[in-house]
């Protein structure tokens, strides 16, 4: 009982002390430009495609895996030379699942929308893949202070 009366003493005292601190001047703050749109267009869309891009990432990594994974597997099999032999072949065969592989989850969809604009030039914008868009269709292009482009339906 004498601990908590203690310990209760100690945490009241502290909550008067850190109210009667005083505080420096007030610091200066900036505000972060509005977010807003910047551009409202109206457009029609010209072509809707959907598109698969290659992610650009450095093959090397899947190859090497899938080689030693593979080799391993196959180290396990038979023996004298054919446990070589399926060594040898496991590297392989696992070299080039791994390169696959790589290759497959390095790929990205998105679905690719033209339009015109109401001045007669054209633009290009991507959006995430399925976007179901129609050529002929009515939209709305709202760019943002960043550059960032949405299309809406009108």
């Amino acid at each position: 009982m004498r601990k908590a009366a203690s310990l209760n003493s100690l945490l009241v005292a502290g909550v008067f002390v850190s109210a009667c601190s005083t505080q420096g001047p007030p610091t200066q703050t900036q505000m972060a430009p509005a977010r807003g749109p910047t551009s409202i267009q109206n457009a029609e869309i010209t072509n809707v495609r959907d598109v698969t891009t290659a992610g650009g990432r450095q093959p090397g990594i899947g190859s090497l895996v899938g080689g030693v994974l593979g080799g391993l597997a196959g180290s396990t099999i038979g023996n004298g030379w054919g446990r070589t032999a399926a060594t040898v072949g496991g590297g392989i065969a696992g070299t080039v699942a791994g390169n696959e592989i790589e290759k497959a989850g390095a790929t990205t969809s998105i679905t690719e929308v033209t339009v015109r604009l109401a001045d007669g030039s054209m633009r290009t914008i991507n959006l995430p893949p399925g976007s179901d868009f129609r050529i002929g269709e009515r939209v709305t292009l709202v760019t943002d202070a960043g550059g960032k482009v949405q299309l809406s339906r009108n």
